[in-house]
């Protein structure tokens, strides 16, 4: 304590025993927390249709309400194939990149090295010039300090236009805030109230109430089963600026027992790759 006089006479004994009596498990706590709280990819994965079809029970009857569901179906949608942190999903303007927006389309530099699908090859080699709806956000606009620009899937174009053609217009307040989602007074999202509907509308039609965070995991995961040690392609999804972030944070759910599997499978592959006549 020398080097603070004025705590040398104060009695810190009692620390350690507070300190072995706080839980070591917090892992298995979080976990246990996080498993109440879980929803299947796929049941999440129907929310949008399921909000669709109680938006074709109400459309024509309040043009508002209707408007208001179909921005629930598109979140739901988008949170299912982008997994954004909240922020991004909050602050994502509809601008165009010269005006510093993030969801604009537009057509892509000569000079990109970005991943292109094979139908967005396609329609560039009729016309170079084609246009295509893109996502773009600088090193400011990301927790990780990352650029991110990719073009948007194709599974979520239709659903967009359609809301910015039909829907969106009927939400917007006096003022246009420009951010693709906006709250039902026609204003850009706060955190919390973001959280309550994202909550409220898992809550109903999925049975349990999810927070846009445990959507990263649920995608994370699912995407791990299906393309399993994946990680290089789920940091990208993420946005990790590491792919050690990945592993750190979703390596502990691969374990053992994975690694049995991964052997009975290879095993199984050997067999039948010599038992051909």
């Amino acid at each position: 304590m020398g080097a603070y006089p004025p705590l040398a006479k104060i009695d810190f004994n009692w620390v350690p025993d507070l300190i072995a009596e706080l839980p070591k498990d917090f892992e298995v706590l979080a976990k246990e927390r996080k498993e109440q709280r879980w929803v299947p990819y796929d049941v999440l994965a129907r929310v949008p249709d399921q909000i669709r079809q109680d938006v074709e029970r109400v459309y024509g009857r309040d043009e508002r309400a209707t408007a208001l569901m179909a921005r629930d179906a598109l979140l739901i949608e988008w949170m299912i194939t982008l997994p954004w942190r909240q922020r991004n999903i909050r602050e994502c303007k509809l601008l165009s990149f010269a005006k510093r927006g993030n969801l604009s389309k537009e057509g892509i530099p000569s000079n990109s090295t970005m991943a292109k699908a094979d139908w967005a090859q396609e329609q560039l080699r009729a016309n170079p010039a084609q246009t295509f709806w893109q996502f773009y956000f600088r090193p400011e606009d990301t927790k990780t300090g990352n650029i991110v620009r990719a073009i948007l899937p194709y599974q979520l174009v239709g659903p967009l236009e359609e809301y910015l053609r039909c829907y969106r217009p009927i939400l917007v307040d006096r003022v246009d805030p420009h951010t693709l989602f906006l709250n039902d007074h026609g204003r850009p999202f706060c955190s919390r109230r973001l959280e309550s509907l994202v909550g409220d509308l898992t809550l109903r039609y999925a049975g349990r109430r999810v927070n846009p965070h445990l959507f990263r995991d649920i995608l994370a995961l699912k995407w791990l089963e299906d393309h399993p040690e994946d990680f290089l392609t789920l940091s990208k999804i993420l946005w990790h600026r590491n792919i050690k972030t990945t592993l750190q944070i979703y390596g502990a759910n691969f374990d053992e027992s994975h690694g049995a599997r991964r052997v009975e499978q290879w095993l199984d592959a050997r067999r039948k790759a010599t038992d051909k006549p």
